[in-house]
């Protein structure tokens, strides 16, 4: 019940951040789909490797040259002790720093709330901007690292997978290894989902 509360929140900051000006809030709880959503595909490359992404995204909204560009919207709990600012800088700017940068997302617009939900204060971030944030200081990430590592998981993928090959990238707890698998070819028609084969990188 806590997640999906927390969940809730977040989406009533999407529909608050993208809902016409002209509406006005009726009584009783907002009622929030969170279902919508647009999709962008997204042409780059990476360590010499050219990708086609697809990324969600939240919205979009007219930059300083008036120039379109995308938003990602997300919330986070103010910040109030010095733990939950490293605890924000180390895991969550990293999270939504790697997410906005290879889905091509220029700003992270994030909502901040207290324990009740009530939206306390409303800061953007320019994607760009986001390691200089956590540049030099202890316990934080690495741009580069993060970069160079990803590089490798797909050289490795592009090494291993063979031609209508379906294969699956995990990292989960305790987030020390990643482990990729090879799937059935039937996977990719959604006939099995068994696992044939791992190892971990």
């Amino acid at each position: 019940a806590k997640q999906q509360r927390f969940m809730y929140w977040g989406y009533n900051f999407e529909r608050l951040c993208t809902q016409d000006p002209e509406e006005r809030a009726g009584p009783g709880p907002a009622v929030v789909d969170a279902n919508a959503e647009f999709g962008s595909v997204v042409k780059t490359s990476l360590g010499g490797i050219r990708l086609i992404l697809s990324a969600e995204v939240d919205c979009f909204e007219l930059n300083e040259a008036g120039k379109s560009q995308y938003v990602e919207l997300k919330t986070s709990r103010v910040l109030e002790e010095q733990r939950q600012n490293f605890s924000f800088e180390r895991y969550k700017l990293l999270k939504f720093w790697i997410q906005s940068f290879l889905g091509g997302v220029a700003c992270v617009r994030v909502g901040f709330r207290d324990d009740e939900g009530k939206l306390v204060k409303v800061q953007n971030f320019k994607t760009l901007e986001i390691p200089r944030l956590v540049r030099g200081k202890r316990g934080m990430w690495e741009p580069q690292v993060c970069i160079d590592f990803t590089a490798r998981v797909l050289r490795e993928l592009v090494d291993r997978v063979g031609e209508g090959e379906c294969w699956q990238v995990d990292y989960g707890p305790p987030f020390q290894s990643l482990v990729v698998s090879r799937k059935p070819s039937s996977v990719a028609s959604g006939r099995d989902s068994g696992e044939a084969a791992a190892s971990g990188l």
